[in-house]
């Protein structure tokens, strides 16, 4: 065999009358030339694979790598523009169904027969067939309905008569086998089809609930499958189903556009800058740009400030860091600040000086110790000084990690970094631009709002009008 390469070639060859195959194996001492397709017939040449003819050669074929993949383009890869106080709109991420648009539910209702049956059905349902998930409806709707009479007498005369239909909804439609409609007119009322009233009806026998008190007839109609907790929204949901209203006054302040004041928004934008400018310092390092700064709500002062790092560690996201920063004055924290800001950090100060607080806390405790031993009255005005500059030292903010700390960052946060800010107690949550693929703020879950977690915080949007 030649040294040179061996090609497996395909000649398909499509002529009016049938089409052929000629497998052939060729020896080419020079690099094949793609053939050219002629006008009578459709050739085509396809090099299947290239084998080598020697050890070297294959040796020099395991030198070539694998491809290397691209890295996925990551949210915050691109640094945020300084906001203008005047040009933000601050607005809290709340619970679905507490502002916006309603969202709406089909249920199966019955006309009452008579209006003194109505009590009688009412309890028979509430017994036989509640329906937990919409207990903030009301079980029975009142229509009233404009009817057209004509009489004659004397000649054609229109008389307008008023009648009252109730209704009452008996469970969501999923739970009959009833598919949804396209659209209700408008009563929001639409009769369904015989077979469906049939199974309705039949379903009904099953949990023996009295049928005789309904017209023959079954209803679609739609209500409000949250329960309304602000005037706004219980003004929209009574349209389509009478409800239960008990108004939360404080998500009533944090849905009105003026929940902060001129002072206070200039106050976000001035920290949300500073995240911003942390997060373009990520960003000249190859890092996103995400940036966190940590806030006393109390004093407030800057407490931790943080850039993203997640490509030098896979857990050190800014929020994780500016976390650390925290337990560590506090005593605790698992990476030095000397990590991220070699030469000392612009908000935080000089990263060496407060690099770890536990020397200079067991200091404390050591000259506590042993002024234990004195009991003179000068050695006891010490005592008291030492104390107060201990517990100061210890206690950064008077309880839990960051317990009271407001936390400005650039973008919304990860699971991760979501239950992070959970686990360390903090108060409220201000982020600039939504993370569509791995927010837990707002873009795929409100982590805040979740049942069953032992601890709440608000969030907040802010973005640029």
């Amino acid at each position: 065999m030649a040294s040179s390469k061996d090609f497996a070639v395909l000649d398909l060859q499509n002529e009016s009358q049938d089409l052929g195959m000629d497998l052939q194996f060729q020896d080419f001492g020079a690099p094949t030339q793609p053939i050219s397709v002629s006008s009578g017939q459709h050739e085509q040449t396809i090099h299947f694979s290239e084998f080598p003819d020697s050890a070297e050669d294959e040796q020099e074929h395991d030198k070539i790598g694998p491809k290397i993949k691209r890295c996925k383009r990551e949210d915050g890869s691109t640094p945020l523009l300084p906001l203008c106080p005047s040009e933000v709109h601050v607005a809290a991420v709340l619970p679905e169904g507490v502002h916006g648009k309603v969202d709406l539910a089909e249920v199966v209702v019955l006309q009452v027969k008579e209006k003194q049956c109505t009590s009688l059905a009412v309890k028979e349902l509430s017994q036989k067939l509640p329906v937990p998930a919409l207990s903030h409806l009301k079980r029975v709707r009142r229509l009233v309905r404009t009817c057209k009479v004509f009489e004659k007498q004397t000649e054609d005369q229109v008389k307008t008569t008023h009648e009252d239909y109730l209704f009452v909804y008996l469970n969501f439609i999923e739970d009959f086998g009833v598919h949804p409609v396209q659209e209700l007119c408008g009563d929001n009322i639409m009769p369904l089809s015989m077979m469906d009233t049939e199974k309705i009806f039949l379903k009904l026998k099953e949990k023996k609930i009295e049928t005789s008190v309904f017209t023959g007839k079954a209803f679609i109609s739609r209500v409000a499958r949250y329960a309304p907790r602000i005037r706004e929204m219980y003004d929209k949901v009574a349209t389509y189903w009478p409800c239960s209203y008990h108004e939360d006054t404080y998500l009533t302040q944090l849905s009105s556009a003026n929940f902060f004041s001129e002072n206070e928004i200039k106050i976000i934008v001035e920290h949300m800058n500073k995240a911003i400018e942390m997060g373009s310092r990520a960003n000249m390092e190859g890092n996103p740009s995400v940036g966190v700064v940590i806030i006393d709500s109390q004093s407030g002062q800057i407490v931790s400030v943080a850039q993203d790092h997640r490509h030098e560690h896979p857990l050190q996201h800014a929020v994780m860091i500016a976390i650390d920063n925290v337990a560590r004055r506090q005593g605790g924290g698992a990476w030095t600040q000397n990590e991220f800001f070699p030469s000392g950090n612009p908000f935080y100060g000089d990263g060496r000086k407060n690099a770890s607080d536990t020397a200079l806390i067991m200091e404390e405790l050591s000259a506590v110790t042993d002024m234990n031993n004195e009991s003179s009255c000068v050695h006891k005005d010490t005592k008291t000084t030492s104390m107060k500059t201990l517990n100061s030292q210890i206690s950064c903010n008077g309880s839990y990690i960051c317990t009271g700390y407001d936390v400005f960052m650039t973008h919304e946060p990860c699971m991760m970094c979501a239950m992070a800010l959970l686990h360390s107690r903090v108060r409220r949550v201000f982020y600039c631009c939504p993370n569509q693929h791995l927010g837990a703020l707002g873009s795929v879950t409100k982590l805040h709002i979740l049942s069953g977690i032992n601890h709440r915080y608000e969030v907040f949007t802010v973005t640029p009008t």
